[in-house]
C-alpha cells in the first residue's frame, strides 16, 4: 500500500471486510469504502458458524447416534439454513459494491465451526492489508469493550485491524 498524503487514501489495497448482518458489521463495510479506492481490493465476508459438538461427540462416542441424540437430517438442514443466510447477507454486500462502482471486490462465505480462526486464516491467504471489523456483531453475550469476536480478530490477525464503532 502507498500513502498518499495526509488525509487522503491509500491505494493499491486489498481489505478484508467481515460481515454478519449486523448494524456494527454494516459501518465496518462503510468506513471501508470510504478510506479505499474504487480500484483497490476489497473482499467481504460472512463467516457462518454452526455449532457441530454434538456430532463431533457422536463420531467420537460411536454410541449417541442409536440413542437419537442427534439427528443428522435437522442437522444438515439447519447447516444449509445458515449458509444461505450468509449468502444472502453477501449478495446485498454485491449489490452495494457493484452500485458504488468498485471494479474489484468478492464476497466470500465461510462455513465452519470456528468462524474467528477461519476469518484470521483467510486474511492470511488472501494477503489483505487490512481487515475491518465491526465493534460489536450479533453475538448475544458481549465483552465490557469489545465483542468476543472482534477482539479474537483484532489480537491474533497478522495484519492491520480497524474495529470499527
Amino acid at each position: 500500500a502507498e500513502y498518499m498524503g495526509e488525509y487522503s487514501l491509500l491505494t493499491d489495497m486489498k481489505v478484508l471486510v467481515l460481515v454478519d448482518g449486523s448494524s456494527h458489521s454494516h459501518k465496518a463495510f462503510e468506513r471501508a469504502t470510504q478510506l479505499i479506492t474504487r480500484n483497490d481490493e476489497i473482499v467481504i465476508c460472512h463467516a457462518c458458524q454452526y455449532h457441530d459438538l454434538f456430532v463431533q461427540e457422536s463420531v467420537a462416542a460411536g454410541s449417541l447416534w442409536e440413542l437419537g441424540y442427534v439427528d443428522p437430517e435437522a442437522h444438515l438442514q439447519q447447516k444449509k439454513a445458515i449458509e444461505d443466510r450468509g449468502a444472502a447477507i453477501c449478495q446485498k454486500y454485491n449489490e452495494i459494491c457493484t452500485q458504488m462502482g468498485f471494479q474489484n471486490f468478492k464476497t466470500k462465505v465461510l462455513t465452519t465451526t470456528d468462524a474467528k480462526s477461519e476469518c484470521v486464516k483467510l486474511a492470511d491467504d488472501l494477503g489483505v492489508d487490512v481487515i475491518f471489523v465491526g465493534q460489536r456483531g450479533l453475538g448475544t453475550i458481549s465483552s465490557f469493550f469489545l465483542g468476543s469476536f472482534s477482539n479474537y480478530i483484532l489480537t491474533h490477525a497478522n495484519c492491520s485491524v480497524m474495529v470499527v464503532k
